[in-house]
């Protein structure tokens, strides 16, 4: 039996500590927020305390290195609906690291309370939606979609932060290119333990640590709405395995936006969590990302070359990001980087691009849908963009045949489900309307 117990949470200032115990070692790791946050005066409010352990629920997922646990031990009791979400929270959003480590694909893990843990007082009386004004934060990325989210939030008529997790240069930049000053930034703390001590690697759901810590400072700064920039195309898998789907971009999905969203309304949370950009296909983001060039020279959207604040050109969403920019923008994208004969060169760009279309093994990345993917590449090629080798075009050609019946999207159809709160919905998908009617060809 793997434990790991999260002996206790200190929250004081600009600071939180989750305190964990794994094989009789204990470590740390925690947040740092910078002065838009103070975390005093709150220790004694249940609504706090209840988005306090959810956080640190969902920080617990960077300790996976360590091992899989078959428990997690908590100092506080959830009650059955607060367990039934992060069951299924860690199963599907955990579903990617248990394929890469050859962990049983439904092994699931039991959360448990401690023998002394606390009951967290009820937060019935704390919260109708309309007790936080409106003001919102928009969750910064340093790509693309987070500068489509602010400047579709900047019609919603309520005041304006970025939440940014983590210093990367780009994410500073789209901040001044946006027009938008006011912002908070928090940290991710580690003692070092969790990396000194891995022995496995594997995708965590960021998305899902994100959610709760930036839900958490909108609480504490009077912020009713959490906007985040996730698609339509991150509700679908990119592979099945032994009957069950596994999706990179779970914690993205709608499936978990709703989830979550049902989760505040039975905790009685004020803060409302949802993705302006829902009912848009990557592409059609990306549409709408091109349309607005005061963002192109400083976004960054690959993930392997964030720490260094390059794009690699060595993996499949620099080949989905820079392929779909080409096709939406040319001249914008030639300014980036280059004629792209010699972008697609040298590197294995144009491979990534040709395994886009692989039906029954979508790249485990943050990229658009098989649908979008063969739209991508036709484009690419039919506007001769991109040249395939004889192999390429082999490759090509075979992905294509056994994704025949894939379904072609119409790119000029936004008007999908989504989740948005009630006050905002309307208003949410005039925003949609207009930007895309703005862009379409």
């Amino acid at each position: 039996m793997k434990t790991l117990i999260l002996d206790k949470i200190i929250a004081s200032k600009q600071t939180i500590r989750y305190c964990y115990m794994y094989d009789g070692n204990s470590f740390e790791r925690g947040h740092d927020f910078d002065d838009s946050v103070n975390l005093d005066g709150y220790s004694d409010d249940p609504t706090f305390t209840r988005l306090l352990s959810y956080s640190a629920i969902a920080d617990s997922v960077y300790t996976f290195g360590l091992g899989y646990y078959d428990e997690i031990q908590l100092p506080f009791v959830l009650d059955e609906a607060e367990l039934k979400f992060f069951e299924t929270v860690f199963l599907n959003g955990l579903a990617e690291f248990r394929y890469i480590n050859n962990i049983p694909i439904r092994q699931t893990i039991s959360f448990t309370a401690a023998a002394d843990a606390e009951v967290i007082a009820n937060t019935a009386q704390e919260s109708s939606k309309e007790s936080l004004p409106e003001r919102a934060y928009v969750l910064n990325g340093g790509g693309k979609d987070g500068a489509v989210a602010i400047e579709m939030a900047k019609l919603l008529d309520v005041e304006l932060a970025w939440f940014t997790s983590g210093n990367a240069e780009s994410r500073s930049r789209i901040v001044d290119a946006s027009g938008v000053s006011d912002w908070t930034q928090v940290q991710r703390f580690s003692d070092g333990y969790v990396k000194a001590h891995s022995v496995m690697k594997g995708h965590k759901p960021m998305s899902f640590y994100v959610s709760m810590v930036a839900s958490l400072a909108a609480y504490v700064t009077d912020r009713r709405y959490v906007v985040a920039a996730n698609e339509y195309s991150a509700s679908f898998p990119n592979i099945e395995v032994d009957g069950f789907w596994v999706n990179h971009q779970y914690s993205k999905s709608s499936e978990y936006e709703e989830l979550l969203s049902a989760l505040f309304e039975h905790a009685k949370i004020p803060v409302e969590y949802f993705s302006i950009t829902r009912p848009l296909y990557e592409l059609q983001i990306m549409r709408i990302f091109a349309n607005h060039a005061q963002y192109h020279a400083h976004f960054l959207s690959c993930n392997k070359g964030m720490s260094e604040d390059r794009w690699c050109m060595d993996c499949a969403k620099c080949a989905f990001v820079i392929g779909s920019l080409y096709v939406e923008n040319e001249a914008s994208a030639r300014e980036l980087w280059g004629d792209p004969s010699s972008v697609f060169a040298g590197n294995s760009l144009v491979d990534e691009l040709v395994e886009l279309v692989n039906v029954a093994a979508k790249p485990l990345e943050c990229i658009g849908t098989i649908a979008e993917n063969r739209y991508l590449v036709g484009e690419l090629l039919k506007r001769d963009l991109i040249i395939l080798s004889h192999d390429q075009r082999v490759r090509f050609d075979e992905l294509m045949a056994a994704g025949s019946s894939v379904e072609e999207v119409d790119f000029d159809v936004y008007d999908r489900p989504g989740y948005f709160p009630s006050k905002l919905s309307e208003k949410v998908r005039k925003i949609i309307k207009k930007e895309m009617e703005g862009v379409q060809r």
